[in-house]
């Protein structure tokens, strides 16, 4: 509980963006208000459209019996209720924002290195090359990898990088 007080008293721009999630943006994708523009992010009934265009989906949100935001969700085939919070919310959507920006990179390293991706985790992109090429490779990527998408100028974008002979 300390920790908590402590996280919440020091992070408290975060804090606030919980509560404009939970008390604006998810009631306007409920349909209970007008939709909403945040920072390129427009909520509106049924989802959340990001700056990329793709949008994050909420069916049937809506506030439940105990007075908690909840939406139908798939698991093991089965659909239930999850519950929506400020928290989770804002954390699904840096998440689906920072997939669309490893997919914008990921794009233009195709299109550059002639030695293709083999494979992707998250947000990590899996190269086999040549060590003859690896520096090469290597200096392309780290460009690559700082660059963003027009919708995400103003924020600093960093790649960390590693070579080895597995995964």
């Amino acid at each position: 509980l300390r920790i908590k007080k402590t996280y919440r008293s020091t992070r408290t721009k975060i804090v606030a963006r919980w509560r404009w999630l939970q008390d604006v943006a998810i009631p306007a994708m409920a349909g209970q208000t007008p939709p909403i523009e945040m920072k390129g992010v427009r909520f509106e009934p049924g989802r959340a459209v990001l700056p990329s265009g793709r949008s994050i989906w909420y069916p049937d949100l809506r506030v439940n019996e105990e007075g908690d935001w909840v939406y139908k969700a798939v698991k093991k085939y089965a659909i239930y209720e999850k519950k929506l919070y400020g928290g989770a919310f804002l954390e699904n959507l840096i998440q689906a924002m920072s997939y669309d920006v490893f997919m914008f990179q990921q794009r233009i390293a195709s299109h550059v290195l002639l030695d293709p991706l083999a494979m992707a985790v998250h947000d990590e992109g899996v190269f086999v090359v040549a060590e003859s090429k690896v520096p090469a490779v290597l200096g392309q990527l780290k460009a690559i990898y700082q660059m963003k998408p027009d919708w995400l100028q103003g924020v600093p974008i960093f790649g960390e990088f590693g070579v080895g002979n597995n995964y």
